[in-house]
């Protein structure tokens, strides 16, 4: 429950940056939905005036009716854009943030995760927050104007009053059964659609060694087979929203039915107005539309707590140590280096190196060969501190290369790799990432 409570605070300071547009939109939110609390009852009492001949009154109270409708709905389809427009910028927000944390996460986090569950908690996850406040304010809204509408209920009668309660504790329970197969299954397809883009994003960046080894359709059996974990879940998913649907569409059936019952049999003994009748006729109805919104958000805040999670994780970094620099600075380097009693190994893996002592001198061409996982490239890793040593010291003119600033470890040491990464951009573009100011002659 408490890591559920941090993960929510994380999420949750994105939102207060707009704490005040967000209360102003509430409350006319929150307002336009309590103004239907009072439709049941015009349109009930413009019935039974109607019934007594007063036509005159029964038209002011519908035109009141009509009034509420038209201003309500519209302030509320005002507001719906407000929210959006807002929220929007909120989740942009926050797909920048987990993208810039993604960068700044330790290489062994890319060991542990797939470039799938990356791409998904920077795109689709902060894409699923879009709405939130809105719905939950909406929600409580609705939930309260339910109340407001029951104690009206009581007012004229106590029987259908608990016969609403014992459908809304039975209602209770279903939800509460069901909210927690649905999240069950939403983390699964989650855990399914990472590999999925994993695979996808992987088989785009290498497309050219893939045709080249011949792999094509290895690679197609295989997402093949994720396709197929993937489409096997998600029916999983969607019969048990379904079942959800049929059992709550189910429920509001019996309510309606039973309530119009009721209030038929008490009209016919005297035991409640005209206006209550044609009122719970309309309200009855207001309370499965709540219970079908409630429906719906229930099974998208599954999805939204999924996503919670899933950012807090990179945002928090709570399973890997964020790299820290020191603030030594290295000017005029001589460029010697030093592995001095270095123990280092890849997650689930053996070690690579142990107890690895040597030292290079500057202005000398140095040869490092050996078998294929032998280290040679971890050397490098090692020097550049995409890992950082389990033991021992990596030295740089006699300096830890941990007490170095950023800036000093990154402008004194280039490494041209074996498979150079660029960008899907031209030359000058790559250029221009690293110093935008760079003339076509400095790049030639």
């Amino acid at each position: 429950m408490k890591q559920k409570l941090n993960n929510f605070k994380v999420v949750l300071k994105y939102f207060s940056e707009y704490k005040y547009k967000l209360i102003i939109y509430s409350i006319i939110l929150f307002l336009a939905n309590m103004s239907f609390v009072f439709t049941g009852y015009l349109v009930g009492n413009a019935t039974e005036l109607v019934t007594n001949g007063k036509v005159y009154e029964a038209v002011i109270s519908l035109l009141i009716f009509f009034a509420i409708c038209i201003v309500s709905n519209g302030t509320i389809y005002v507001v719906y854009y407000l929210f959006n427009k807002l929220q929007t910028i909120i989740s942009r927000k926050i797909g920048m943030d987990v993208y810039d944390k993604t960068l700044r996460l330790p290489a062994r986090a890319f060991e542990d995760m797939s470039s799938g569950q990356i791409v998904n908690r920077v795109t689709s996850d902060s894409e699923n927050l879009v709405g939130l406040s809105q719905r939950i304010i909406e929600m409580i809204a609705r939930i309260v104007s339910a109340l407001l509408i029951l104690v009206y209920i009581f007012m004229n009668s106590y029987i259908v009053g608990f016969e609403i309660i014992a459908f809304l504790f039975i209602y209770y329970f279903i939800v509460k059964n069901y909210t927690k197969k649905l999240k069950d299954l939403k983390e699964i397809t989650k855990k399914e659609n990472d590999k999925f883009t994993s695979l996808t994003t992987e088989s785009i960046r290498g497309i050219r060694e893939i045709k080249t080894l011949g792999i094509v359709n290895i690679l197609s059996e295989k997402m093949n087979n994720i396709v197929s974990k993937l489409t096997k879940v998600s029916i999983n998913e969607t019969k048990a929203s379904t079942e959800y649907d049929i059992v709550s569409g189910s429920m509001c059936s019996v309510l309606e039915s039973s309530t119009f019952i009721t209030c038929a049999v008490l009209v016919g003994f005297g035991k409640c107005s005209l206006t209550f009748f044609i009122g719970m006729t309309y309200y009855v109805y207001r309370y499965t539309w709540i219970i079908e919104s409630l429906t719906n958000f229930t099974k998208d805040l599954s999805k939204m707590m999924v996503s919670f999670n899933r950012i807090a994780d990179i945002i928090n970094n709570k399973l890997y140590e964020d790299v820290k620099f020191g603030d030594v600075k290295l000017n005029n380097p001589k460029g010697i280096i030093e592995f001095k009693n270095v123990t280092f190994n890849y997650p689930n893996e053996s070690a690579v190196l142990k107890e690895f002592s040597v030292k290079f001198e500057p202005n000398k061409k140095i040869a490092i060969v050996g078998a294929s996982g032998g280290g040679k490239t971890t050397l490098f890793n090692l020097l550049t501190r995409i890992f950082d040593t389990e033991n021992g010291e990596v030295l740089v003119d006699n300096i830890n290369i941990k007490d170095l600033d950023e800036k000093s470890l990154r402008n004194n040491i280039s490494i041209i790799r074996q498979d150079p990464f660029i960008f899907n951009l031209s030359i000058k573009d790559n250029f221009k990432i690293l110093d935008e100011s760079i003339t076509l002659k400095e790049i030639r």
